[in-house]
């Protein structure tokens, strides 16, 4: 338990602004979601710390370092802010639908052999770099190849834990 002494304000009863969910940025190095924090004693914004000792609180980073909850833990500096409160915010994965999905063919001619699906998945970050994703790793295929004749659906599921989620479906012609 945090002792506060009258002329002290326990950070518990600070308001923290609303947190903005980030999106995961699977390709950026030493990626981390640092959303900004303004907190307040009333009507009055308190100032963050940017060495760790000076002004009203300092700010850590727990989880946020890829998709799922991720926590903002503020901390009371000096001597009129005491104790720490944890506040979650979400860092969201890429949807596999803001990749390129390019199939080499979707149109093939029935002759009893089987057809091999190829794919090129590009995905373009936000500073404009273009990344192949690769089968197995941030994706998986439903189907790799189609012999008999009729319409086939390719789906393409984004793999846990790859940093993109969801379901994109293109269709080939035998």
């Amino acid at each position: 338990a945090v002792i506060v002494e009258p002329d002290q304000v326990s950070v518990s009863k600070l308001t923290i602004s609303k947190i903005s969910a980030c999106t995961f940025d699977p390709f950026a190095e030493n990626y981390e979601c640092r959303p900004k924090v303004t907190v307040k004693n009333g009507k009055t914004v308190l100032t963050e710390s940017t060495d760790g000792t000076t002004g009203d609180y300092k700010v850590t980073y727990q989880n946020n370092k890829k998709p799922g909850t991720a926590s903002v833990i503020i901390e009371g500096l000096g001597e009129q802010f005491k104790g720490s409160k944890k506040v979650t915010f979400k860092i969201n994965a890429v949807a596999l639908s803001k990749a390129s999905i390019t199939l080499e063919k979707t149109k093939f001619t029935y002759n009893r052999q089987p057809h091999k699906i190829t794919e090129t998945v590009v995905f373009k970050d936000k500073t404009g770099r273009s990344v192949t994703l690769t089968a197995g790793r941030h994706y998986t295929v439903s189907r790799t190849e189609v012999t008999n004749a009729g319409k086939y659906t390719i789906q393409f599921k984004a793999v846990e834990g790859s940093g993109f989620t969801g379901t994109v479906k293109k269709t080939v012609t035998v």
